[in-house]
């Protein structure tokens, strides 16, 4: 190992900054998701149940469907030794991610330098998804698939496709919504593209043939029951059409002017070299294809775009060209320009991470709020406390029983709680409700407190010019509300 570093010391260099980043990635940013993963965990190992009905929603009888339970349940337990513990869990998520993708890549490449230097790029487009959110979690479990039917491939062994359908089923508990994925992903495999489009092209074909596939996909479609919620777990996923009126960021479309869609770029012009030389395949074309439509239409798939990745670098690496780029890399002249070129990658890198967490600033946000109803509450758990997207769940967090709305989705769609549809109530009241509206929604929900951004100014004015309703805490980025009383005429104060 000494020797290999000794040899490949601009290799190793990039290795260790990129994970250097990694670090500071984890340690800096606090997920808006964490507190609703965490308090959906909190709620299942104290009442050792699953969660049918969502007993921290404002109404009664709404059920529920928490699609990361399992998940949720070991964010909870790491949570339990503070922050500390979901860092450690996060990082070993990043190890056996790190792990997976070098096996991927090893299968095609068995240089270690080539290996390590294309898994740092692969760690760099999926670094704003190492965090506490189980998609990482996913991506370990989507490359596992894929080194099997690799091995399959290989070796001709029937009996490596019956690990598939473990997989499916440790997604459906785990990320619930993720488990069409892992069909999708083997379609590249079986489909040959010259007898699809009948026509003469210069991809080579290297399909598998379907029969061998057909009891695993079977099994794996039946493991997709084997959860808490049975079918509803399973067609949670095409409930969401009404989550894009919420504008989540993740759920937007590439920018074209975005780092994002510049990769999308590069990668279309890696194929085109690639096809070119004659030696682009069919599995590669179609991951290239499908990733780059799913990116497009919502930015959270972009993570999905390390897949054609590797498939072209093992393309193109069959001639061992992309060896005699790393042996390159141990000139001297190299050597200097890389360290150069690192050191500025660090400071980029650790500028956008101090960026990105002044920009969560949510919590702090929030802060203000609970800290008022924590110094005037003897028992917040009676609560019922009016809270936009990203705050609900830490006021559920810090001991408040009941809010409007939390940063997952699927108890807020009509099609999931079987009441309404919570998801575009919630959009009417951000965006488009008249007085006439507001007066019904408030009395319809009857909150004890509202916690209201400044960014909701339609019913930050309606409060604000209301008889019944008072300013009771103030701070930098929202103010709190309640039902104008004696008691709060003379409490409000602006809280920092």
């Amino acid at each position: 190992m000494i020797n290999w570093i000794k040899e490949n010391k601009c290799v190793f260099a990039f290795f260790v900054f990129v994970n250097i980043s990694v670090v500071l990635n984890i340690l800096l940013r606090t997920e808006t998701d964490f507190y609703h993963m965490a308090v959906s965990g909190k709620w299942i190992v104290e009442h050792r149940s699953i969660q049918y009905q969502n007993d921290q929603f404002i109404l009664d009888g709404y059920d529920t469907v928490i699609q990361q339970w399992l998940y949720c349940v070991l964010i909870y337990m790491s949570a339990q030794i503070g922050k500390v513990g979901t860092v450690i869990f996060t990082y070993l998520q990043y190890i056996l991610f790190c792990f997976t993708s070098y096996k991927l890549l090893k299968i095609h490449n068995k240089n270690k330098a080539v290996c390590i230097m294309c898994l740092e790029v692969i760690v760099f487009i999926v670094m704003g998804y190492i965090n506490c959110r189980p998609h990482i979690l996913s991506l370990i479990l989507l490359e596992t698939q894929m080194i099997i039917v690799e091995k399959y491939r290989k070796t001709g062994k029937k009996v490596v496709l019956y690990i598939l359908p473990f997989l499916t089923l440790c997604e459906i508990n785990v990320h619930g919504t993720y488990w069409i994925f892992h069909f999708l992903f083997i379609l590249p495999y079986l489909v040959p593209i010259k007898k699809l489009l009948k026509m003469d092209i210069k991809i080579v074909d290297d399909n598998m043939k379907f029969k061998p596939f057909i009891v695993p996909f079977f099994l794996m479609a039946l493991t997709l029951f084997v959860n808490p919620y049975g079918i509803s777990m399973i067609t949670c996923l095409f409930k969401s059409g009404n989550i894009k009126f919420l504008e989540i960021d993740e759920l937007q479309k590439v920018d074209i002017m975005s780092g994002q869609f510049l990769l999308i770029v590069l990668l279309c012009v890696f194929a085109l070299f690639i096809y070119r030389r004659e030696k682009l395949k069919s599995t590669t074309f179609y991951m290239l294809l499908g990733t780059i439509l799913m990116s497009l239409y919502a930015i959270r798939n972009f993570e999905f775009l390390i897949f054609p990745f590797v498939y072209l670098i093992n393309n193109i690496n069959e001639d061992g060209c992309i060896e005699g780029v790393c042996i390159g890399m141990n000139n001297m002249k190299m050597r200097v320009s890389l360290k150069i070129a690192l050191v500025f990658l660090f400071i980029v890198v650790l500028l956008i991470n101090f960026y990105m967490n002044m920009q969560h600033t949510i919590f702090d946000n929030t802060k203000y709020a609970v800290k008022y109803l924590q110094e005037n509450e003897t028992d917040m758990s009676g609560l019922k406390v009016y809270s936009d997207f990203n705050s609900g769940a830490y006021f559920l967090w810090n001991g408040v029983g009941k809010v409007y709305m939390q940063a997952k989705t699927e108890p807020y769609l009509q099609g999931v709680n079987h009441k309404k549809d919570v998801v575009t109530e919630y959009a009417y009241i951000d965006n488009f409700a008249d007085k006439e509206g507001l007066e019904n929604f408030l009395e319809l929900y009857d909150f004890d407190y509202l916690y209201v951004p400044y960014n909701q100014t339609g019913l930050l004015l309606y409060l604000q010019m209301s008889s019944d309703y008072e300013c009771v805490a103030e701070g930098d980025y929202g103010k709190v509300y309640n039902k104008y009383n004696v008691r709060s005429s003379c409490l409000f104060k602006k809280v920092h």
